[in-house]
């Protein structure tokens, strides 16, 4: 079901102030055939597309899918790497596949900043996108969604909920079960906080690990400052997703579009991809574009 081209994409012109440089980027085909438009998700750093097979699936047979996956470039990416560069990359791979008309774009997670980059972008170029479609997208994909009064709030509150589900699970599973979960979340925090310093160590070559391809994509979201998009977006989130907007007020909504529509489902950011929400995801999806 899932198969893995190879497209060529340039990452910049020299013009514009980037290196120039040429790699492979992966785009995922998860269904190449069908009589509707194509439909691209952009997937977040590190990502191989995999994820979102169960999705496209229940898209239906005749919806053609495929995913740009990390951020349209391959690793390793050039010093500096903006928002901006990523979403010209991942407009280049998609006129590989569709060369006119308009554009159905999906931003998944991190994937949501470039896709509303290349929205821009597109539009700059009188291109259409519709729809444009906001997966998972919370603040700690996009950082500059909300206002950082409210971001400080969104953080505080999951540190809290997930102290509570780690004492949940301490009473559930028994003190060695935990202290073996708990050992492994420590370690995985612990290389977390290592991927957080790595700009200032490694940022005079391309980011070549995964610690490097985070940092690199965090600095670029915390730099890029989002230009609305003119045309209508359609916010798939997570209840999770959704408390820290509720803190942010209507103003958020601002930054992604004039005319915005939001939809929350229950659970996590986990959980939009699998049962149940993945139905509930996939029908929206399918109303968006036109399918009932």
């Amino acid at each position: 079901f899932v198969q893995q081209i190879e497209a060529s994409a340039r990452l910049g012109d020299p013009a514009e102030g980037a290196d120039g440089a040429e790699g492979q980027a992966p785009l995922v085909v998860l269904r190449a055939h069908g009589a509707q438009a194509p439909l691209f998700f952009v997937d977040w750093p590190g990502a191989q597309g995999w994820q979102l097979g169960g999705l496209a699936h229940r898209l239906g047979d005749d919806q053609p899918c495929y995913v740009i996956a990390s951020g349209g470039i391959p690793t390793p990416w050039p010093q500096g790497t903006t928002v901006e560069q990523l979403a010209a990359a991942v407009i280049r791979l998609i006129r590989v596949v569709q060369p006119t008309g308009d554009v159905r774009l999906v931003g998944h997670c991190y994937g949501g900043i470039i896709a509303l980059e290349a929205a821009h972008q597109l539009h700059a170029r009188s291109e259409a996108v519709s729809p444009l479609v906001m997966l998972g997208v919370g603040p700690k994909d996009f950082p500059t969604l909300i206002g950082p009064p409210a971001l400080r709030i969104s953080r505080r509150r999951q540190t809290l909920e997930r102290w509570v589900r780690w004492r949940q699970a301490f009473q559930q599973r028994g003190v060695r079960a935990s202290i073996r979960t708990l050992t492994g979340k420590l370690r995985r925090l612990g290389l977390s906080a290592a991927a957080r310093v790595v700009p200032a160590r490694h940022f005079d070559h391309p980011a070549t690990t995964p610690f490097d391809v985070r940092a690199a994509s965090e600095q670029a979201a915390r730099s890029h400052r989002p230009t609305p998009h003119l045309g209508d977006v359609l916010c798939l989130l997570s209840e999770g997703e959704m408390r820290p907007m509720a803190d942010a007020g209507p103003s958020c909504w601002s930054r992604l579009g004039a005319r915005v529509t939001v939809h929350a489902l229950p659970g996590e950011d986990t959980d939009l991809l699998v049962e149940p929400a993945v139905s509930e995801t996939a029908r929206l999806l399918r109303q968006a574009l036109g399918r009932f």
